[in-house]
């Protein structure tokens, strides 16, 4: 089974954090991610543009979330990662294609950034 894990910059220091994603309406309507640290529970307030859920793929110790910018060589391919009718796609918006991400997966690939910290490698294709 896949590890259900969410990932969200957090809105007073813009770091990321790992954990279980939250709408809370009871803290104001904010959004939060969860962080097991040692014995208790932190929650981190976060920015919802931010959030990206881990798709279960992972290369180099490095797992795949969604909005994370992907290269695959093999394909010439640069793509932003996205959910689409219940699967994950590389998304490569320079020729148009959609990529499911487990035919990719075989290949070559690396995350190369993501679209919230490095725009700019899309804006060079």
């Amino acid at each position: 089974m896949r590890e259900i894990l969410f990932r969200g910059k957090t809105v007073e220091t813009k770091e990321w954090v790992f954990g279980f994603y939250n709408h809370c309406h009871w803290k104001g309507n904010k959004h939060t991610i969860r962080v097991q640290k040692d014995s208790h529970l932190e929650d981190h307030f976060i920015d919802p543009e931010t959030v990206g859920q881990y798709t279960g793929y992972e290369t180099k110790e490095k797992k795949w979330f969604k909005g994370d910018i992907l290269e695959v060589y093999a394909r010439n391919l640069i793509g932003v990662i996205e959910f689409y009718n219940g699967a994950y796609y590389a998304c490569d918006y320079r020729n148009k294609t959609r990529i499911a991400l487990h035919l990719l997966f075989e290949d070559k690939a690396e995350i190369i950034g993501n679209i919230h910290d490095n725009p700019e490698l899309l804006e060079a294709n």
